[in-house]
């Protein structure tokens, strides 16, 4: 059975790429033959590369290659460019020094290979019918053109001038097109002369016939579709070189040698000295002045256009333009306002793709499996980093389950904000990222998300705290609710407490128990004693916790909770992994083992 092979990548969608296929039909309504480069895989007419029928024929016969890829075909090297001929007939490219006989310079006529000069007749460089029938409609024929290929137009222009000024008469040097090279040509062209001269009605006759096709073909010489290629000299000598740059330096002679100069733009000694002067003036740049600046300024987003933050990592298709559109049940990104339309009369997510572990009023939770739901929880993230500056993954959510906080309505449950967790923490964290919508803030959701995920860990028997570093806003959401938790547990504490005690009550480490302590002064040491105590003030204390009751937050009611900690059997984590229960028979059959 042979193998499948896969297919070759057109990168020119079958366009030529001389004329990006203006000329794929003649006059006649003839298709043109189409060649494809064996290196860069471009096509180009037969016509637009100066092939002669029988020329086009023989092209198609082995790996052709255009002038910009052309190799020797005896070393199969493209080094030496400038020492590369192309056979007029074959297009086939050789080294000079690789030819037997080798050629001490390149040939500045018309050059045939010794695989066509052994032919039974020779090649002739007649222009063919093809081109003769497309010039009438190409007066105002343009061609995007290599540099290569536009330099060897140039050279071919400078010898048809020179051929129009000693050979024929003014009058029809514009349609002078080629000159024959080869002896046969020349004593076929002397012969046909001598015969006019014997028949002059016969030469009036032939000259009538062929005055319509001059007047019909008469353009300028420089025309690259009229010039035909000097495939035995493809780059000129050093004098053709100096004309040749300075015909690019001066886009076409359009513009004068002044005016082309760009000398007087180049930086000389005096400026770099005022350049290194103002370097050293200038004040280093702080990582504020170095955040890049974003692209997307603002997200659609639940009827809302909220500014964005910082920069997120969206795709460059999306990152053009200021305003990016968000499905706020499914996280869809989208770049205009019409696909969002579209998209709204066609979404059927109402909620969240996870299970609701909490509903009390119009506030209701759900968890989302990073693994179940990928997409999701990717869409997710990337519009978190827009507002989080610390946040690093958004497509690694695997290892993560996320809670998704929403507001119920009539419509359906809408995007509030999250905490992501880690399935298996080797540091107990019990937040990797947490995330409050600028237009729910200032609302105490952020403190309930907080107090949402330490419920968690209650439930789990474990002390958690949030992973480092914490942004600006997470950091003051933190400890403020720390403050809070602890003046709760000790508003109405009068025997002597540990801080392990209110590490078992509240679920918060004793590190940040601490810390908090410390910030708000209520920790003393005892020189005398050498022991710390708690210093409480019962009136501070009161104060606070009213006027947080008077702001009306919405709380965490345990008992609304419908959740159990993720954990699997012996005998289930054998079967994912991949083992036998001879195995795992080491294993206590009293651990548990979070799900990965």
């Amino acid at each position: 059975m042979s193998k499948r092979q896969r297919p070759q990548v057109d990168y020119t969608l079958g366009m030529c790429f001389y004329c990006d296929g203006v000329y794929d039909f003649d006059t006649e309504g003839r298709k043109h033959e189409l060649l494809k480069c064996f290196d860069c895989h471009r096509n180009a007419h037969t016509l637009c590369s100066g092939f002669e029928k029988t020329s086009a024929e023989i092209v198609q016969t082995y790996d052709w290659q255009c002038n910009d890829c052309k190799s020797c075909l005896v070393c199969q090297s493209k080094n030496d460019e400038d020492k590369i001929v192309f056979c007029n007939h074959c297009d086939r490219g050789f080294h000079t020094f690789c030819i037997d006989p080798p050629l001490k310079k390149v040939p500045e006529d018309n050059w045939y290979c010794n695989l066509c000069s052994s032919m039974p007749s020779p090649p002739s460089s007649l222009p063919s019918p093809k081109l003769i029938s497309l010039v009438d409609t190409t007066n105002n024929y343009s061609l995007r053109r290599s540099p290569t290929h536009t330099a060897k137009f140039i050279e071919s222009a400078k010898m048809t001038r020179q051929h129009k000024s000693s050979s024929v008469p003014a009058a029809t040097t514009t349609t002078k097109l080629t000159t024959s090279s080869s002896t046969t040509s020349t004593k076929t062209s002397t012969s046909t002369s001598s015969k006019r001269k014997l028949n002059n009605h016969t030469a009036q006759d032939e000259n009538k016939d062929q005055s319509p096709i001059i007047k019909k073909i008469r353009m300028t010489v420089t025309d690259p579709i009229l010039i035909k290629r000097k495939r035995g000299r493809p780059k000129g000598s050093l004098s053709d070189g100096e004309d040749e740059e300075e015909f690019f330096k001066t886009f076409g002679n359009k513009l004068s040698k002044s005016e082309a100069d760009t000398k007087r733009g180049t930086p000389n000694e005096s400026d770099k000295i005022k350049f290194e002067k103002a370097k050293t003036k200038s004040a280093p740049l702080t990582p504020a002045s170095t955040t890049e600046i974003p692209k997307i300024t603002q997200i659609a987003f639940n009827h809302y256009l909220i500014d964005t933050w910082y920069v997120a990592p969206y795709p460059e298709e999306y990152s053009q333009n200021p305003t990016l559109y968000i499905c706020e049940f499914c996280m869809k990104y989208m770049k205009s306002q019409y696909i969002s339309d579209r998209h709204q009369l066609k979404c059927k997510a109402q909620y969240p793709p996870g299970d609701e572990i909490y509903r009390d009023g119009n506030i209701s939770i759900f968890e989302v499996d990073g693994r179940k739901n990928k997409i999701y929880c990717q869409n997710l993230c990337l519009l978190a980093k827009m507002f989080l500056d610390h946040k690093t993954l958004y497509y690694d959510v695997e290892p993560f389950l996320f809670y998704i906080m929403t507001e119920v309505d009539d419509r359906g449950c809408h995007f509030v904000g999250y905490f992501s967790k880690e399935k298996r923490s080797a540091m107990n964290y019990n937040v990797s990222c947490i995330l409050t919508m600028p237009i729910y803030q200032r609302k105490g959701y952020g403190q309930f998300l907080i107090d949402f995920s330490y419920l968690l860990s209650k439930k789990e028997s474990k002390t958690g705290s949030p992973e480092r570093p914490l942004s600006d806003l997470g950091l003051l959401s933190y400890r403020s609710y720390w403050k809070n938790v602890l003046y709760r547990e000790l508003e109405n504490q009068e025997s002597p407490i540990s801080i392990e005690e209110l590490s078992n009550r509240t679920s918060l480490t004793p590190d940040d128990i601490i810390s908090t302590l410390q910030t708000n002064n209520m920790i003393k040491y005892d020189k005398v004693t050498a022991q710390y105590s708690l210093m409480l003030d019962v009136n501070t204390i009161k104060v606070h916790l009213s006027n947080i009751e008077k702001k009306n937050y919405s709380r965490v009611d345990p008992d609304k909770l419908t959740w159990t900690p993720f954990v699997l059997s012996r005998d289930r984590l054998a079967v994912l992994l991949g083992q036998t229960k001879s195995t795992i028979k080491n294993i206590d059959e009293s651990t548990d083992v979070d799900v990965v």
